[in-house]
């Protein structure tokens, strides 16, 4: 499974420089302030099934429960988007023909007992409240802002402005009206109010349409299904055999054991390593353009001495600054003539800044040019103790390596072949084999794996998070959005050369995408 301790820190250190943004911060409540200690809310409703079959002697309460509040919200949907709590179970009443308002009370007892407070989303919500920020908790929940306000009480979340429950209110997230509701009512700004929550549709994907930027904040058991399959699929790929669990028992002390498990997992945070492997401070990058055309060096040199050329500043980076940790793996994004490129060429010390500086511990094993530092009149062999001779690697360990090196680029027919002779696909995965046969401290990749077929990009991805778990940095420049969110902890935004934003992976780039 990924590592979602250190996912957690990145996760909590954007959302805090994302709440100094805003104003109004609002949070869903069910799999984000709150957890539950079994694997599906759904669940709790097995107890209350158990008590209305042993006090009332009546089976099947859930499928009851669900279907009267199913059937309830279809035929209110002109009219209003949910119902509440004390709707239903008047509703249920009618069809049971007995009182329920003990089963009522039981169940509001069971939410109670089998909530807690989400430790990671508490710091955010802690943080916020720091921050002197609105505070507003919005669900779509059919329990009353009464219930639900004693129960962020009894959790320890007291600071908010007010609740607002689309069963209550009769608006829901799903279709966006709850959102509008609160606009208008509280008179936001919607470019004020960050909204953090774990519903893909009503939690985010509505919120482009409103204005108000949205924080998707994955519920922890789709994490955990999620790795599993990752995880599965990687070892089918590599040909090792997939251990076969046993099914899930569908009983609650499974499903509490089960979310335990998930839950203590999925909230734990892991730090980064305090040390600094890069630190680029203020870095400006400034290229002289010719503004004419010199058809020849001879007209060049005329023009150079009698001062008649024409450039024109083309400021490639602008005043960028940020730290990379070693062990860190951070991706840079942005639209071609961003300045990604150019970063990594100045990192690697092929440029030197115009201003600003940029300071690098350990040694570097760049691949930012396809064919950089090869000879291509010379064989893939001669190549091999070429270039790692230019990194810096003894003549023996290269000796040692080259067969790994020629299997790893699959270039085992062509090894006496001059480079020149290879397409760009088969010199990337050379490149790529000696950049990483030995454990660099620092590994900086450019686009050029996009050239690799798709195979081989697999095969590279799984070098280098072999790489980065033996504590190698990694800067990483891709056009592939699934990449940077795959293979990085943290994305750097460039835009004109400028640092639009930097933080966790898949929030930059999902803004990045969709702005």
């Amino acid at each position: 499974m990924e590592d979602y301790r250190t996912k957690n820190y990145y996760m909590i250190e954007t959302l805090k420089n994302e709440i100094q943004k805003f104003s109004v911060i609002s949070f869903d409540i069910d799999d984000t302030l709150l957890l539950y200690d079994v694997m599906y809310p759904s669940d709790v409703m097995k107890l209350i099934e158990d008590y209305v079959q042993q006090n009332c002697n009546i089976a099947g309460f859930s499928y009851i429960y669900s279907e009267i509040l199913q059937s309830m919200r279809a035929q209110q949907a002109d009219r209003k988007d949910d119902v509440s709590y004390s709707e239903l179970y008047q509703q249920i009443q009618e069809k049971l023909g007995i009182d329920c308002r003990e089963i009522a009370e039981h169940q509001l007892r069971q939410v109670r007992a089998h909530t807690f407070a989400n430790p990671v989303m508490r710091q955010i919500y802690d943080y916020a409240v720091q921050g002197k920020k609105k505070i507003f908790i919005v669900a779509d929940s059919i329990y009353s802002t009464e219930f639900l306000s004693n129960l962020m009480h009894e959790k320890g979340i007291n600071s908010f402005e007010r609740i607002y429950s689309s069963g209550e209110v009769g608006l829901s997230k799903a279709t966006g009206k709850l959102y509008h509701h609160i606009l208008k009512s509280e008179q936001i700004d919607p470019k004020t109010w960050l909204h953090i929550g774990d519903n893909r549709q009503s939690d985010f994907d509505i919120l482009r349409h409103t204005g108000i930027t949205a924080y998707f904040y994955q519920p922890l058991r789709d994490r955990y299904y999620a790795d599993k399959a990752k995880n599965e699929a990687r070892l089918k790929e590599q040909g090792q055999d997939i251990t076969i669990e046993k099914p899930e028992e569908n009983t609650l002390s499974f499903s509490m054991k089960k979310a335990k498990k998930i839950n203590d997992y999925y909230t734990e945070i892991s730090y980064p390593n305090p040390e600094i492997a890069v630190h680029i401070e203020n870095v400006s990058m400034m290229f002289n353009l010719s503004s004419e055309k010199v058809d020849s060096i001879k007209e060049y040199i005329i023009k150079l001495i009698k001062r008649q050329l024409m450039f024109q500043e083309f400021w490639a980076l602008k005043n960028v600054s940020f730290d990379v940790h070693k062990g860190e793996k951070v991706g840079l994004i942005g639209l071609n003539g961003s300045g990604k490129s150019t970063m990594l060429k100045v990192v690697s010390g092929v440029l030197k800044p115009t201003e600003g500086s940029v300071s690098v511990s350990g040694n570097i094993a760049p691949l930012i040019e396809l064919g950089a530092g090869f000879d291509f009149d010379l064989t893939a062999k001669e190549n091999v103790f070429l270039n790692g001779a230019i990194l810096g690697y003894p003549k023996r360990e290269m000796e040692n390596r080259y067969h790994d090196i020629i299997e790893f680029s699959e270039l085992q027919e062509f090894e006496d072949v001059p480079i020149k002779n290879y397409s760009s696909g088969m010199v990337a995965r050379l490149g790529f084999a000696i950049a990483t046969c030995h454990v660099p401290d620092i590994l900086i990749i450019d686009e050029i794996l996009s050239v690799g077929d798709f195979e081989f990009q697999k095969k590279c991805h799984a070098k280098m998070r072999e790489l980065a778990g033996k504590g190698t940095t990694v800067l990483f420049v891709s056009h592939s959005a699934g990449d940077i969110i795959d293979m990085c902890d943290k994305a750097v935004w460039l835009e004109h050369g400028c640092v639009v934003d930097m933080g966790e992976a898949e929030y930059i780039v999902n803004n990045y995408l969709n702005q």
